[in-house]
């Protein structure tokens, strides 16, 4: 009982209760077909025209292979490394219910186009993985992050602005290898998700950053990566605070002279 309280108040100081659910779902959900020998994943998988299944279009994340081998278990690690820190980080800006919207929407939109699409043109065509919302959370905070520096690979320093165009050329390439035009239907919530993180679509305003935060109220747009809300109301207490000391401290002063005169 204690771990899963220490683990419940980490996760509520942590303020991203949705990515660790994101995470630690994708993990068990691994080991699940691991120990199954992937039995029951061709309930998750999304394939052509949906199969009868339209519930895939938003089961297909969870369609994860990642102890197969050495290289998948690394790169399944990374992923879920990348999805903590960008993940929380946008959760916090914009709050739960509009994160967990977004990767829900960052995850039908492009399975029905690529579905559809692979169908209208005759093309075979599974989606499975995470990638796809992965790549639109990872575009909107290098949207939002543009001057910052990340290592690529832990020793590349890129800015991060130019990852955001690596994981649309990404996107492009691993969905659209064989048919360029599955690619660009794979791309297009990325162009979505840009126009959200500029705040450019008027009927859904982002919510963080120089818009109106998701609880209505107006925050700084020019502030560090690190910042949450709740920072932002420590630092204005913690501001607060130091002057009103320092009134109290003139107003003693000001006694100490009076008196001192009489």
């Amino acid at each position: 009982m204690g771990v899963i309280e220490d683990f419940t108040s980490w996760t509520r100081r942590n303020a991203a209760p949705f990515t660790v659910f994101l995470i630690g779902s994708l993990v068990a959900s691994g080991f699940i077909f691991l120990t199954t020998n992937l039995n029951g994943i061709v309930y998750l998988v999304l394939t052509n025209g949906l199969q009868g299944r339209p519930w895939t279009c938003l089961t297909y994340p969870w369609a994860v292979m990642p102890f197969g081998n050495g290289i998948q278990l690394i790169t399944f690690a990374f992923v879920m490394v990348w999805l903590f820190q960008t993940g929380s980080s946008v959760e916090r800006e914009i709050g739960t219910p509009r994160f967990a919207a977004l990767w829900f929407a960052a995850t039908a939109l492009p399975g029905l186009l690529i579905t559809l699409g692979a169908s209208a043109m005759r093309h075979p065509v599974i989606v499975n993985a995470p990638y796809l919302p992965i790549f639109a959370v990872t575009v909107i905070w290098c949207i939002r992050n543009r001057s910052a520096t990340i290592m690529l690979f832990g020793f590349i320093p890129l800015q991060a602005i130019w990852l955001a165009w690596i994981s649309g050329i990404a996107a492009f390439f691993i969905y659209g290898g064989p048919q360029p035009i599955i690619g660009m239907l794979a791309c297009i919530h990325l162009v979505v998700a840009a126009l959200y993180a500029l705040d450019k679509i008027p009927f859904l305003p982002y919510g963080g950053g120089s818009g109106i935060a998701s609880s209505g109220r107006r925050v700084p747009g020019n502030r560090k990566e690190a910042t949450t809300r709740g920072q932002v109301m420590y630092d204005q207490s913690y501001f607060d605070e130091v002057k009103r000391r320092e009134t109290e401290r003139a107003e003693q002063e000001r006694l100490k002279k009076l008196f001192g005169e009489d």
